[in-house]
């Protein structure tokens, strides 16, 4: 018995230790995914530029994503190069349609999730 009074206090001091590590992580995990999810809501402008207009559409790509910390910037590159590749993002029926060409600079409003797919939120020749 007086093996275990001996043990007593260590075992809880590791018990609890344990229980406040194991809090801490939990913790970190819910901020960091927490900030995750913001940094997902959060509206971007980028300029990007028209490629060709046709059937009341302005096709376009977007210029850079510097305003995206890593790893969320590589994912969003790698995302667009394959939207360009296969059919590049459009918008449909604007009513600055006739004052843009090929070359132009215009400007997107977007939000980027984790995985680095984009959300147009709105496209136009001014920024806001």
């Amino acid at each position: 018995m007086k093996l275990f009074d001996k043990r007593w206090p260590w075992l809880a001091l590791l018990v609890s230790l344990s229980v406040l590590a194991i809090g801490y992580v939990g913790y970190r995990e819910v901020d960091r995914q927490r900030k995750e999810m913001l940094e997902s809501k959060w509206v971007r402008t980028s300029s990007a530029t028209v490629v060709r207009k046709g059937d009341g559409r302005v096709y376009y790509t977007i210029d850079s994503f510097d305003n995206l910390p890593e790893p969320r910037r590589s994912r969003a590159t790698d995302s667009e190069q394959r939207m360009h590749d296969s059919n590049p993002r459009y918008a449909y029926s604007v009513d600055w349609y006739d004052r843009v060409e090929a070359g132009s600079r215009i400007y997107v409003r977007y939000q980027c999730f984790s995985d680095g797919q984009l959300e147009i939120v709105g496209v136009d020749t001014k920024r806001d």
